[in-house]
């Protein structure tokens, strides 16, 4: 009998997919790396390799966590999933995240890119500012994903109620 949920537990659990997770964290983290290199126009060949090989590895690790969030989401207590998200996730990031925002508020320098998107980003009050980096991670670039999740679980928290 017990072979038998060794079995099923064997067939719930993915493993090409958790394989394939893997290799996208890898592919992310090999963007930051890649990102923080200092390229010269000798190094052109190995440049544009990389650029292609990792530049939307994101996208792999949030469809498979999307995949992965939605197979295992009955075997959950959406509350305590919630609650439990909340306090490992949504809280270290708020924590770390407001010391950030008020030193870029602060000393005013929003990230170049940011510049890029929102040319007129430094004449906002910082009211807004604040709540503008809050909700969308890009005070630390890297850290978008955790407000977009957080709209994800938002969606999951209403749409149980």
């Amino acid at each position: 009998m017990q072979g038998s949920a060794q079995t099923v537990k064997q067939q719930n659990f993915l493993l090409y997919l958790h394989n394939f997770r893997a290799i996208s964290i890898l592919f992310i983290i090999g963007i930051h790396v890649y990102a923080s290199l200092i390229w010269e126009s000798k190094d052109f060949e190995a440049h544009l390799f990389l650029k292609v090989l990792f530049d939307e590895s994101t996208l792999f690790f949030v469809f498979i966590s999307g995949f992965l969030f939605h197979h295992l989401i009955g075997r959950y207590n959406t509350q305590k999933f919630l609650k439990k998200k909340f306090k490992v996730v949504f809280q270290p990031y708020i924590f770390f995240s407001i010391p950030v925002i008020l030193a870029r508020i602060y000393i005013g320098k929003p990230p170049a890119f940011l510049i890029n998107l929102i040319p007129d980003f430094t004449n906002w009050p910082d009211y807004a500012k604040f709540i503008f980096y809050l909700f969308t991670g890009s005070h630390l670039r890297p850290l978008w994903f955790i407000p977009m999740l957080a709209f994800f679980m938002l969606q999951l928290q209403f749409s149980t109620d």
